[in-house]
């Protein structure tokens, strides 16, 4: 079960690397019902694809 939690680091957005908040801003204006998401947990690696 996927689901953002406190802590989570967003490491990668539909093939862009997040490394701002400011990079990760402009990831989330991209028009696209698609979204590939790469998200670090507890040092763990996480990948989901989410349609929306």
């Amino acid at each position: 079960d996927f689901g953002f939690q406190p802590g989570d680091i967003v490491r990668e957005v539909n093939g862009t690397t997040i490394d701002t908040a400011a990079t990760l801003e402009l990831a989330a204006r991209t028009d696209t019902r698609w979204w590939r998401f790469t998200v670090e947990r507890g040092g763990q690696i996480m990948r989901q694809v989410l349609r929306y």
